[in-house]
């Protein structure tokens, strides 16, 4: 159709009694074989993503579903696919910031726990520990489970103003 025309770069004549081989478009082999073992074992292959080449060489991800039905006693292949080459990039981005930042992360934690210096995560709303490092339990003594939920004033770690001006 006309959606395939536009898609691929092809013009009717180009692709009109040709298979997808003689034109191409399989960008692995491999993937027009997975459609044709199951066309072949149950006539019907849905959801296979594949690259597809374009007439001009550019690959382009595209979502087919395909099924067998006869046509005037002649078996034929029906396929839709939809261009998912957005997708596929946006997919892939995310999983490169994932990785970065699962980087970030372990560079930040190693920082974190191998500083010589107390530091310490708390609320700025209420002053509850999320985190403390190692320097700081070492320092108070305190295990991470004793400190973290709970407030530097619940641990007996700071004395307000007026108890010390006593």
């Amino acid at each position: 159709n006309d959606s395939f025309l536009k898609g691929t770069g092809f013009a009717r004549e180009e692709v009109i009694g040709r298979t997808s081989t003689e034109v191409n478009i399989w960008a692995d082999p491999l993937d027009r074989q997975k459609l044709i073992d199951a066309l072949r074992k149950e006539s019907t292959c849905p959801n296979l993503e594949a690259q597809f080449r374009r007439k001009n060489g550019d690959l382009i991800w595209g979502m087919m579903s395909a099924s067998v039905f006869q046509l005037e006693g002649v078996a034929c292949i029906l396929s839709v696919t939809r261009d998912i080459s957005e997708a596929k990039a946006a997919s892939q981005h995310l999983a490169e910031s994932r990785k970065a930042l699962q980087s970030s992360e372990q560079q930040y934690r190693a920082v974190f726990d191998t500083s010589l210096d107390c530091i310490t995560i708390s609320s700025l709303s209420d002053g509850r520990f999320f985190d403390v490092n190692k320097a700081f339990l070492d320092l108070t003594g305190f295990e991470r489970e004793d400190i973290i939920g709970r407030t530097s004033q619940e641990l007996g770690f700071s004395t307000s103003a007026v108890e010390r001006s006593r």
